[in-house]
């Protein structure tokens, strides 16, 4: 399933969010609109959270 288009504005962004405009900022790596003040921010969107999310351990 492929993502939803980018929004153009942080306006369109905080919808999508479901947060507040005043939330809303641009992600540190990418750029791309993000949660990232309050509750739940952060300076990554979750595009890059997965990315540099680290791969789990196999068991031996």
């Amino acid at each position: 399933m492929a993502s939803p288009p980018a929004p153009r504005d942080a306006y369109a962004a905080a919808a999508m969010l479901d947060c507040s405009v005043d939330q809303v900022g641009r992600c540190a790596q990418c750029t791309a609109y993000t949660q990232k003040y309050g509750r739940g921010g952060g300076p990554l969107c979750a595009g890059c959270r997965e990315k540099l999310a680290p791969a789990p351990r196999k068991q031996l």
